[in-house]
């Protein structure tokens, strides 16, 4: 990870893109190396290293379940401003990301319904 686009990954991150997202435009095998550049971006205070936010949720693994919510008024998390997060148009299968379309973490309601329909039923 010597010559990785380390400033180029870091300006994508806040522009509000995934990890996913950039790991493939920039070529990286997948998405840790982006989560290890932001990591080490935000240990030493770099203001692009922002948080990203779906709605009034704070995304990351990593944050306690009662700090994923935004507060009332609230424009940055642990010093760092939060970046509306760009969602695609559609989901991976094509289904239109419309606000009736999607759940409350930002999933394809239909994709979700059809997953749960092939799903074997619970034994009792």
């Amino acid at each position: 990870m010597k010559d990785a686009p380390i400033p180029l990954a870091l300006q994508l991150w806040s522009l509000g893109h995934s990890q996913a997202d950039i790991a493939a435009k920039l070529g990286f095998p997948n998405r840790k190396p982006v989560e290890r550049i932001v990591a080490n971006a935000r240990a030493i205070g770099d203001p692009r290293a922002v948080y990203h936010v779906v709605g009034d949720r704070i995304l990351g693994k990593a944050l306690p379940a009662k700090e994923r919510y935004i507060r009332a008024g609230q424009a940055a998390y642990r010093g760092f401003p939060l970046v509306e997060r760009v969602l695609k148009p559609t989901c991976p299968r094509g289904h239109a990301r419309v606000p009736d379309n999607l759940d409350v973490g930002g999933h394809c309601l239909i994709c979700e319904r059809a997953r749960a329909a092939r799903r074997p039923p619970r034994r009792r």
